[in-house]
């Protein structure tokens, strides 16, 4: 839902296609439709070419209530191919955890690879150490 009057609208879907931004005028009460059509950066084979996200986190200090199969639709409207969850402790709190594992997660499918790996937080003593 939006107010009535000039709606501007962008859409993007992965890198391979560009951004396009259109307007659309959307009367009190009532509905409009819009078709955008994307169109190609760049030339591709669909086999030599996918996106990927290598940094998300599904549960973010347990803000966001995610799910595995929920990041995989996710992935597909970002046309992500390869999706790598962080699992991260905030504030001494792991919202993932109890997904994590070394095994290709089960909402995985054809068209998208979904992982859980660690994120690491080092501190500033621990990138001081490092130097010495």
């Amino acid at each position: 839902m939006v107010p009535s009057g000039t709606i501007q609208v962008g859409v993007m879907r992965g890198f391979e296609f560009g951004f396009e931004r259109k307007r659309v005028e959307v009367p009190a009460g009532g509905n409009s439709t819009l078709t955008i059509q994307l169109r190609p950066n760049i030339p591709y084979e669909p086999a030599e070419w996918v996106s990927g996200d290598v940094h998300v986190h599904m549960n973010y200090a347990g803000t966001y209530r995610n799910t595995p199969a929920h990041l995989v639709e996710q992935a597909d409207a970002e046309n992500l191919a390869i999706i790598e969850n962080l699992v991260v402790n905030k504030e001494q709190r792991f919202p993932d955890i109890a997904y994590f594992s070394p095994k290709i997660d089960a909402a995985s499918n054809l068209n998208h690879l979904l992982l859980h790996s660690q994120e690491y937080h080092t501190s500033y003593w621990d990138i001081w150490v490092c130097w010495v």
